[in-house]
């Protein structure tokens, strides 16, 4: 409810997918959105400080 809450306006979507087609299409299509992956942006870009001694793809940063 929270995420409801804080984003009206995708509320405001489903309502409008559901006057278009039935509540079932609209939990199908929140649903298919949820599980499909959004690629990260600059946001979540950062400087590598550490790593594990297993890590293999990523090395600290030396400066």
């Amino acid at each position: 409810m929270q995420k409801a809450i804080s984003r009206p306006d995708l509320v405001k979507k489903i309502i409008d997918k559901v006057k278009q087609t039935s509540l079932t299409e609209a939990i199908k299509m929140s649903l298919n959105k949820l599980d499909s992956p959004i690629p990260l942006g600059y946001s979540a870009s950062g400087k590598v400080i550490d790593v594990g001694k297993n890590i293999k793809n990523f090395k600290k940063e030396t400066s």
